[in-house]
């Protein structure tokens, strides 16, 4: 509809958004390629319970329940990361438990820091 307001020819407009998406693609495939990399080395080297480990003190300090630590490291850097020890979380604790609904909350109402932004040129 914009492309016809535009006095464009739709298929067209069509045609050029989807070679720039591709265009797109292109250029962030090796940065997500890197972020799976990254995350997969943080799990596997314990990094990741390291640095869990060390926030423990100040969760119990602030009450906030120490399972939390993992997904408060991950979540900034992987959403999806972050969807996983959710269901971990459940399947351990179950749908309805304090710790269950403190995990869901912390998911969902934080944002994943870190993302890839190409700009556009009009």
């Amino acid at each position: 509809m914009l492309a016809t307001g535009k006095n464009q020819k739709p298929y067209n407009s069509f045609l050029s958004d989807a070679r720039e998406s591709i265009d797109l693609f292109v250029d962030i495939f090796a940065y997500i390629v890197a972020m799976f990399v990254f995350i997969e080395i943080f799990a596997v080297s314990r990094l990741c319970d390291f640095l869990s480990n060390l926030q423990r003190p100040s969760f119990t300090f602030l009450g906030v329940p120490t399972e939390l630590s993992k997904l408060v490291l991950l979540k900034l850097f992987s959403g999806n990361g972050g969807l996983a020890i959710l269901q971990n979380i459940f399947d351990k604790y179950g749908a309805g438990n304090y710790i269950s609904r403190c995990d869901a909350m912390i998911l969902t109402s934080s944002d994943t820091e870190f993302y890839v932004v190409k700009e556009k040129k009009w």
